[in-house]
């Protein structure tokens, strides 16, 4: 009794900002210990702000004044972020420890290069699926660029950083210029910043049958592998760049769709522009719905009208009308009315998760 005593003291003397992680299980001994690809991973580290060992190939850009100055900025962009998806990660071994103990794939349509959310509140999945209208790029060059690149990577990582997540109209210059090719490279960025390592980086192609081969240049679709050094377990993301729109998406990222197994496989989405609240984007929606059996997301997600018949929907945060520049059809009243009118079932969040302060966080699990 005494020794319980003196654990909940503890606890509730503990600083304000100690962030608990999930609980992920220690590498067994037994298991060989994962190796990162160096020159992948100090790539990463380099465009990300941190440091390489002193014997890295790219050691000598921590000399130079403007790698410097792209350290310190990205280090104060990425504090405000980690905060969030900390937070992000407590609610994954808390309130979504269900979801996180079922879970292998996740969903994540209208994705743009952001890894960082939905690894956030998926931590233990083996297998992320982003699919988005962006190009894959391909894997920068170190000993071919020049120190000016770093201004494009802060310029391309500002907005998510800021505000949690990408602008597509600014994508199309922030992803596609002299400097950044792709998505490639700014998903290497978060995974260094999130302390994960990695191993491979395959460019693949996409056949008509869902299946996903090697290409020895950039393609449609890119395969990525890496772990954290403390759970010494491999993970996958995988990439797609493509059209999601009915009548425009294509039958290998249907075929990719179809092999999602119901009983493990999970949505997210968030900040995608309303795109299933319509019927422009009915296919995508049908795969969400039909394979996940769970989803997180925000409001511009699947109507809440849609969700409630199929799932039991829990909420947090809070719900405001669509930003003007989104159509009136996207304001959701009856949304609105669950938010407004039963706000002791609605569960409180303080970060930021999608266009909207206060934000919407919507979980549904399969009835």
């Amino acid at each position: 009794m005494k020794l319980l005593i003196i654990l909940l003291a503890s606890a509730l003397l503990a600083k304000p900002d100690t962030v608990v992680k999930y609980d992920l299980p220690a590498p067994s001994p037994e298991i060989p210990l994962l190796q990162a690809d160096r020159t992948l991973d100090d790539t990463a580290r380099i465009l990300a702000g941190m440091d390489v060992e002193a014997d890295s190939p790219f050691a000598y850009w921590m000399e130079k004044s403007l790698w410097k100055k792209h350290k310190k900025e990205l280090d104060e962009l990425w504090s405000g972020c980690e905060e969030t998806l900390d937070k992000i990660g407590l609610l994954a071994g808390s309130d979504f420890a269900d979801i996180n103990d079922r879970v292998e794939e996740v969903f994540y349509p209208f994705s743009g290069p952001d890894v960082a959310y939905v690894a956030s509140f998926y931590p233990k999945a083996s297998h992320y699926w982003l699919f988005a209208l962006e190009g894959t790029g391909s894997v920068p060059n170190l000993n071919k660029t020049s120190d000016r690149v770093f201004e494009k990577y802060r310029t391309a990582l500002f907005y998510h950083l800021k505000h949690s997540y990408f602008i597509t109209r600014r994508m199309q210059d922030d992803l596609h210029n002299s400097s950044i090719d792709g998505t490639i490279s700014i998903l290497m960025v978060f995974m260094a910043r999130m302390n994960y390592r990695i191993m491979s980086v395959e460019y693949k192609t996409l056949h008509s049958d869902g299946s996903l081969t090697t290409s020895a240049k950039p393609s449609d679709a890119v395969e990525i592998h890496f772990f954290r050094p403390e759970e010494n377990r491999e993970k996958v993301l995988t990439f797609l760049s493509t059209n999601l729109k009915d009548g425009k998406i294509n039958s290998g990222t249907k075929a990719v769709l179809e092999h999602f197994n119901p009983e493990t496989t999970v949505g997210y989405t968030k900040s995608c522009s309303y795109c299933m609240h319509g019927g422009h984007f009915s296919t995508v929606r049908g795969y969400m719905l039909g394979r996940a059996f769970a989803i997180i997301q925000d409001d511009t997600g699947v109507r809440y009208s849609v969700l409630k018949d199929d799932y039991d929907i829990t909420l947090y945060g809070g719900y405001v009308k669509p930003l003007a520049c989104f159509s009136e059809y996207c304001y959701q009243a009856d949304l609105d009315k669950v938010y407004h009118h039963h706000g002791s079932d609605v569960r409180p969040i303080d970060f930021r998760h999608g266009y909207n302060r206060p934000s919407s966080l919507i979980v549904a699990r399969k009835k």
